[in-house]
């Protein structure tokens, strides 16, 4: 750099790759601090967010001149860049690998599953009475409990005979999260589920789809954890052994239409309910008030209602699992009810309340309201309206 002339930064990688950027401002004569090697050694290796690390500087400084740290960091970006896009022009042409082959199906394996337009997700042989009351015509049953309890050997029979007598669909849940030290029982499960086989598995996560596929030959359903947010997703899922899926809450009406159209598997939408936004090993009941790491757990979280308050005063609802890890819900419930109508018509196969957060007694009312709104006509007149209004309550959310 020399007075009247811009800074030039010329990088160059050991393949031979070479990259020239200038700074827009011409140097300066400097009035009080001229610009030395150590100056701009400071600038020129700040490269922290790239792939490169500088190895050896070499400065051509004339005279006493001085360029604003903003011009030199600019062009030290511009630089960067250049090399990164003269890098990439020489690799190869990516490859892409091929689609995943199908995993092969059991021998009488049938993907013919029984419909359910309207399915309630419990955790209780209680809240599973309680939807089947209210309307229910398919049941998901077990996974992560939030009332901290492990499904013991008596209540999936239990609930399996309860769903086959009121000639309901009976589906079986496994957890979002599955340490290795709780995967043993999970496979106990699945073995017992033998005599009592569910019409599907929700499976959350790669690892139990695989762990499930292995084990048995049930029917696999990937519930929304897994993302079923485009149609290459499904797709893939598909080729895994996937026979229906559950919608990402976070697609919007249009999302879903389009997905409809594209996706060979028989699609979910969950539509009521306090969806989760984190799970978390560190419980803050337990370290708070239950002595947790010090001695045993006193388990607070079975003797009271616990929640996160936020700086608008929203509170979250804190629920811990049979496996101790910390649920943390939305302070709000999403609730489609007035729209429950124009799911099923629009290609939906089935409509989901996520009622595990429910009392029996608020699960069957919900349950019976989706059940009449859903037989409702996509126009309604004011009493119709009215109706909804007062069934949704005002903490909702969209």
């Amino acid at each position: 750099v020399a007075e009247g002339k811009p800074l030039s930064i010329t990088f160059r990688d050991k393949e031979g790759h070479e990259a020239v950027a200038v700074t827009e401002f011409l140097a300066e004569a400097a009035l009080k601090r001229p610009l030395s090697e150590e100056i701009i050694r400071k600038q020129v290796d700040r490269l922290g967010t790239s792939v490169f690390a500088l190895t050896d500087l070499v400065c051509h400084i004339e005279g006493a001149v001085m360029v604003p740290m903003s011009e030199i960091n600019e062009a030290r970006r511009k630089a960067t860049e250049a090399l990164e896009q003269q890098r990439l022009a020489d690799l190869p042409p990516y490859k892409y690998p091929a689609a995943p082959k199908a995993w092969p199906m059991g021998e009488g394996h049938s993907v013919k599953l029984p419909k359910s337009s309207l399915m309630v997700s419990v955790d209780s042989l209680e809240q599973m009475e309680a939807a089947i009351a209210g309307g229910a015509d398919g049941i998901l049953f077990g996974g992560e409990s939030y009332h901290h309890k492990q499904l013991n050997n008596e209540d999936y029979p239990k609930a399996w005979k309860m769903a086959k007598e009121a000639g309901v669909r009976f589906d079986l849940n496994t957890p979002r999260i599955l340490r290795m030290n709780a995967q043993k029982s999970l496979e106990n499960l699945l073995a017992g589920c033998r005599d009592f086989p569910p019409a599907a598995i929700h499976v959350h996560n790669i690892g139990v789809l695989h762990l499930v596929r292995n084990l048995t030959d049930f029917p696999i359903h990937a519930d929304y954890s897994l993302i079923s947010y485009n149609e290459t997703a499904l797709t893939a899922m598909q080729g895994l052994g996937v026979v229906e899926a559950t919608l990402s809450p976070e697609l919007n009406e249009g999302q879903m239409k389009k997905l409809v159209k594209e996706s060979a598997l028989p699609l979910t939408a969950i539509v009521h309910g306090r969806l989760e936004l984190m799970i978390s090993e560190y419980c803050v009941t337990g370290s708070f008030l239950g002595g947790a790491g010090k001695k045993p757990c006193s388990r607070p979280c079975q003797k009271g209602k616990y929640f996160l308050k936020d700086r608008k005063e929203a509170l979250f609802p804190l629920v811990m699992d049979q496996y101790c890890h910390m649920h943390v819900l939305n302070s709000k419930t999403l609730s489609m009810l007035p729209h429950a109508m124009k799911f099923l018509p629009a290609g939906i196969s089935t409509l989901r309340i996520e009622g595990k957060y429910f009392s029996p007694g608020e699960l069957e009312k919900i349950t019976r309201a989706y059940r009449k709104a859903m037989a409702l006509p996509k126009e309604l007149d004011e009493a119709q309206q009215a109706w909804l209004e007062q069934q949704e309550g005002k903490d909702i959310t969209r």
